[in-house]
């Protein structure tokens, strides 16, 4: 069975550019990144106080705030 070149080119180019296409959609935007490290840290502060649930919830919304307008 012979394929004909270009078509198989055309194949994998295509296969590739599907793969970028969910490579970016799965990508953290720096929003989420920025709102992991956050959520870390105030996990950690929370463990090191004692507190836990409140100092995590006081930490988070003094480092997270939402959008203003």
């Amino acid at each position: 069975m012979n394929l004909n070149p270009l078509v198989t080119a055309a194949l994998v180019m295509i296969g590739l550019s599907q793969v970028s296409q969910a490579w970016t959609s799965i990508q953290p935007t720096p929003q989420e990144t920025h709102f992991r490290v956050v959520q870390e840290f105030c996990k950690k502060q929370a463990q090191k106080n004692g507190n836990g649930e409140c100092t995590y919830v006081s930490c988070m919304a003094s480092l997270v705030t939402g959008p203003t307008v």
